[in-house]
């Protein structure tokens, strides 16, 4: 009798484990479905409007917003598949694997922004490596590169509470740093993530450090996905160039953008949620480092 409600129990236990595990992977599957929707419909929507904006005045409205919209939604679906790619950081633990996430992305937000211009797909290709904002317009086999504004504040934002560390650096192309506590945008936190710069807490060890930079890398992607705004400004860009030399050439030198502006609103309109409620963070757990990541 004994043998026999052991035999109950564990079978009971087992129909649990297997019953909790396909949930999980069902909560997984939804979230991530949500979120690769969210992708191509928020970029191609975003770059409907910029396109509309930027529109020459003979062209049809409606023709001009189907033209962002259609190239804007391809462009979110490659920054999809650049912010699923961090999570093969975490399963095969190296960090160069970085690059092929950043690429990804990088062509995703350029291809946005061009529909938001209104340009054709691959008119610009831009990346953010470091500091540098390389731009390169295979038209006129023309390369530039120009300090970037944003990503300068960031790593100066997340090297108050940390140490770089050169090596890694150079091995992800984004600026890396060692510390203890990192100040973020909500409070404090054991690893942050800003623009192009990247710091993380020396208590993480294998697996988990792996699961916490594919994660950071992800609010990297996040914040190159409001490309497109700085599309909305434009034509106030080329005024201001026209009007006032001296913006013109600074601009030769540094660029400044607007997306640093938007992402940081976007997570201080979050800040007052918990953590695992949180959109953006939610996001970074799904793909970066593969688990579903529910609000309670």
């Amino acid at each position: 009798m004994i043998r026999i409600r052991l035999k109950i129990f564990i079978c009971l236990c087992l129909n649990c484990t297997i019953l909790t595990t396909l949930q999980g992977q069902q909560d997984f599957r939804s979230q991530r479905t949500k979120f690769t929707l969210f992708n191509i419909g928020f970029n191609g929507l975003a770059s409907g409007l910029g396109a509309v904006i930027n529109k020459a005045d003979d062209q049809p409205t409606g023709k001009a917003f189907l033209r962002g919209l259609s190239r804007g939604a391809l462009g979110g679906a490659v920054i999809d598949l650049g912010m699923r790619s961090t999570n093969l950081i975490a399963t095969e633990q190296k960090l160069w694997l970085s690059w092929p996430s950043r690429i990804l992305t990088a062509a995703g937000s350029s291809m946005t922004l061009n529909a938001s211009l209104n340009q054709s797909l691959f008119e610009n290709l831009h990346i953010n490596l470091w500091i540098v904002r390389l731009d390169y317009q295979p038209k006129n086999n023309h390369l530039r590169a120009r300090l970037f504004t944003s990503a300068l504040y960031g790593a100066l934002f997340v090297a108050r509470d940390g140490r770089l560390d050169l090596g890694k650096s150079l091995e992800t192309g984004v600026i890396y740093f060692n510390g203890d506590t990192f100040r973020t945008l909500n409070g404090e936190a054991p690893a942050v993530g800003g623009v192009t710069s990247i710091g993380i807490s020396n208590t993480f060890r294998g697996q988990g450090f792996y699961s916490v930079f594919a994660h950071e890398l992800v609010h990297l992607a996040q914040f190159e996905r409001f490309t497109w705004f700085n599309a909305y400004a434009d034509k106030l860009d080329k005024r201001l160039k026209n009007k006032h030399s001296w913006y013109k050439k600074l601009s030769r030198y540094l660029y400044f953008d607007l997306n640093g502006p938007a992402f940081w609103l976007a997570a201080k309109a979050e800040g007052g949620k918990t953590h695992n409620c949180r959109f953006l963070e939610q996001e970074a757990e799904n793909y970066g480092s593969g688990y579903f990541y529910g609000c309670n």
